[in-house]
């Protein structure tokens, strides 16, 4: 006998792995948000401002979303 894990359905991997995704993107954002918006030529956008404030809660937010 022996002993393995159950692969998850497609759907659930897929979910997975772009919230993952959403994570280091929203981790990304949050520590250097003001260089991609200047590199990119993008006005910085009024809500980027919020996350700005608030950085420590985002992250939290995030990781606890992902978890």
């Amino acid at each position: 006998m022996s002993g393995g894990n159950y692969p998850p359905p497609t759907w659930a991997a897929v979910l997975a792995q772009a919230a993952g995704m959403f994570q280091m993107l929203g981790i990304v954002l949050a520590f250097f948000g003001d260089a991609l918006f200047r590199l990119v030529g993008v006005p910085t956008p009024a809500w980027y401002a919020a996350l700005q404030e608030n950085k420590l809660m985002v992250v939290g937010g995030l990781f606890l979303f992902n978890s």
